[in-house]
């Protein structure tokens, strides 16, 4: 998996921009790089382009990513929007789901614009 963190400071977001095929070492890295650039801007607004990403963890691996989000120091304040294909859907409703359920912030879109303007109101 392939990723790049930018700061779009008009709208105080940070973008992140991912592709590829997942797996858990490499989402472990990218939480630490959305970390030390919500730590550098001051800002805890994340937008997600995954719509050229392969989600490739198993439903074990999506549920246990609260716990590893909050060991590798992801604050709980962020807002995270994620854009993901019609065909990554599901899964990341699922990671939706036990994100909230574990006190992250975190919503799925299949837009950009309806992200931008969850994170933004």
């Amino acid at each position: 998996m392939q990723w790049a963190v930018s700061y779009i400071p008009e709208d105080g977001i940070l973008y992140v921009r991912t592709e590829g095929e997942t797996d858990v070492a490499s989402a472990d890295k990218m939480v630490e790089d959305i970390r030390d650039a919500i730590e550098q801007h001051g800002s805890t607004l994340v937008l997600i382009d995954h719509r050229k990403l392969l989600l490739n963890l198993s439903m074990v691996d999506i549920y246990d990513r609260p716990s590893i989000l909050e060991s590798l120091g992801l604050p709980k304040s962020a807002r995270i929007a994620e854009v993901v294909s019609e065909s990554q859907h599901e899964g990341f409703k699922f990671f939706e789901t036990v994100s909230r359920n574990n006190g992250y912030l975190v919503s799925i879109f299949l837009d950009i614009d309806s992200a931008k303007a969850w994170l933004k109101s």
